[in-house]
């Protein structure tokens, strides 16, 4: 029987014979409607169902340590291999492309876990492109009144320092490539006790109130004092003039501008007052900061003018930033808003040349084309002609709303 079955049977072309081993060793292709898996269409990945229900609150986020901790499946990521697809090889490829994603972010995840456990506490993680944050406190209330955890609050204040940095790169005209390091270290604790160990640890200093190194690494450490800076707006407006230094100290060169206190902490300022119309911050590293209340400096520096009352700008330009103190702040804030009202670019241009070394009355010539006697003839025109209307504050507590199309780089602010 199997014999006459065998003679009787037509043999097969060698190209037929070739095209059906070659059909049955192809994977099979998947199909669009009637797919061999329905729940992930023969691709080996489904979505990862943490990512939707957790996108909105990491968005501008690289890596959120609450994020990753609570997702520990896919470790924030968009999918997870198909438990149930019918290609093997597909869902190894899945789950090799996962294991790296997840390899990846557990590395991160463990470098924050050795910072916490240098400064003795647990902090939320959220790191950025240009910041990585750590948040100690568990709630925090916003100035408009809404309650966050000290996730969200995390969040919220990595939005607001990319948008200081988004600012800073464009109000100067900075390339991504001339800042010298990209990313910084902003560490918050709600106890002092924190901030001091974590000041001794990272920084080798001793502070009971905020410290930083500006360069390489760049960090800074604070912590919620409720005395000086009772609530969101005070710490945002803290924020902001530290981490103008650490801005400042990476452009170019890695070079803390120390030595010209009145461009260093006069930018510093410069920045509290763009975002909030007064200023209460000061750079004294491990000596107590120097705070200055609801002093209104638009219109004390007018009235001082007025009155030919000014400080002489050759003795100011040669202190120090952790020399000035009292009323050289209000001053120092206002030659520097002066020479970038008249052009930010050429403020970005004295930074470079003073990092190179350059001296300084030869430094403000150069990039000025003025002398400083001559830029200070023109800082008193300047102060008389639009301090004025600026010397109208609103209340405390009040913030000054700047222009819209400046607003949107500076969210949640």
């Amino acid at each position: 029987m199997a014999g006459r079955t065998l003679a009787g049977r037509r043999p097969l072309a060698r190209g037929g014979l070739l095209l059906l081993l070659t059909a049955s060793l192809a994977p099979a292709a998947p199909a669009q409607d009637g797919a061999l898996c329905g729940e992930c269409k023969t691709t080996g990945r489904i979505a990862n169902p943490w990512l939707a229900a957790h996108a909105a609150a990491e968005k501008g986020s690289r890596y959120c340590s609450v994020a990753l901790e609570g997702d520990k499946a896919g470790r924030d990521a968009a999918f997870l291999p198909c438990p149930r697809c019918k290609r093997p090889d597909l869902k190894r490829a899945a789950e090799a492309e996962l294991a790296t994603w997840k390899a990846e972010r557990e590395r991160w995840l463990a470098g924050c876990a050795a910072l916490e456990q240098q400064v003795g506490t647990q902090l939320h993680w959220v790191e950025s492109d240009h910041f990585l944050l750590g948040f100690e406190p568990d709630h925090w209330r916003t100035r408009d009144k809404r309650e966050l955890d000290g996730h969200l609050a995390a969040h919220l204040f990595s939005r607001r320092l990319e948008g200081m940095y988004a600012d800073f790169a464009k109000l100067f005209g900075i390339a991504e490539e001339r800042m010298r390091n990209k990313r910084h270290q902003v560490l918050i604790f709600e106890r002092q006790r924190s901030l001091a160990k974590a000041a001794q640890e990272l920084l080798q200093m001793t502070s009971g109130t905020a410290a930083k190194r500006a360069g390489d690494p760049s960090i800074l450490v604070t912590w919620v004092d409720r005395k000086t800076l009772p609530g969101d707006a005070e710490m945002d407006r803290h924020l902001a003039h530290h981490v103008a230094h650490l801005l400042v100290s990476v452009f170019h060169l890695k070079e803390w501008l120390y030595a010209q206190g009145f461009l260093d902490e006069g930018l510093a300022h410069f920045f509290e007052m763009r975002y909030f119309a007064s200023a209460d911050n000061s750079c004294n590293q491990e000596a107590e900061e120097e705070h200055f209340g609801n002093e209104n400096w638009p219109r004390d520096v007018l009235a001082a003018v007025q009155s030919g009352k000014t400080p002489s700008f050759a003795l100011l330009s040669a202190k120090r930033t952790d020399q000035l103190e009292g009323t050289d702040h209000s001053f120092a804030w206002s030659f520097a808003d002066f020479l970038v009202a008249r052009d930010a670019a050429r403020v970005a241009d004295l930074m470079v040349r003073l990092k190179e070394k350059t001296e300084l009355r030869e430094a403000v010539r150069a990039a000025f084309g003025k002398s400083f006697f001559e830029l200070e003839s023109d800082w008193k025109a300047h102060v008389l002609a639009t301090y004025p209307a600026r010397a109208r504050l609103p209340p405390p507590g009040v913030e000054r709303k700047i222009a819209a199309d400046e607003l949107r780089g500076f969210p949640d602010r």
